[in-house]
């Protein structure tokens, strides 16, 4: 990715980032608009953001799990999924515990049927990555419950 481009992620997500604070507007709220925006690049960026400073950042893992399978990056996915999978049962906190199952199948079943996606129906599918605007943010439910914890203070 060219140096221009990059900046003008940077400059975008932080954009987005006072936009969000100025509003009141919390972290799910904000990564959700990105999301039906179409930002899905945007929304990449705060997972490999929040994932260097920890590598077992939950809402990192989601968000990058979230773009890998948006992008039909299946062996990248499966194993952001497997990773989710070791990182969700160390989170404790009350309201994430009320949709850690939820989490817990979604990952394993994208474990599941990602390998097997068909070959068929992955030329197809490939041709529409990233055109769909408008879309909910998967894992919202997830990392709304975590805000709800107060995960992101």
């Amino acid at each position: 990715m060219n140096t221009t481009i990059k900046i003008g992620m940077i400059g975008c997500l932080l954009c987005f980032r006072v936009l969000g604070t100025a509003r009141g507007q919390g972290f799910a709220s904000q990564v959700e608009g990105m999301w039906r925006a179409g930002n899905y690049a945007g929304v990449l960026a705060i997972a490999q953001e929040r994932l260097a400073a920890d590598t077992n950042d939950l809402p990192g893992l989601l968000l990058k799990f979230e773009y890998e399978s948006e992008y039909l990056q299946l062996s990248a996915a499966t194993n952001t999924a497997a990773e989710i999978l070791r990182v969700a049962p160390q989170i404790e906190s009350v309201s994430f515990s009320a949709v850690r199952p939820v989490v817990m199948d979604d990952a394993q079943s994208a474990l599941e049927l990602m390998p097997n996606y068909p070959a068929s129906e992955y030329a197809a599918d490939l041709l529409k990555v990233g055109t769909i605007t408008n879309k909910a943010l998967p894992c919202d439910y997830a990392i709304q419950a975590l805000e709800e914890d107060g995960y992101f203070q």
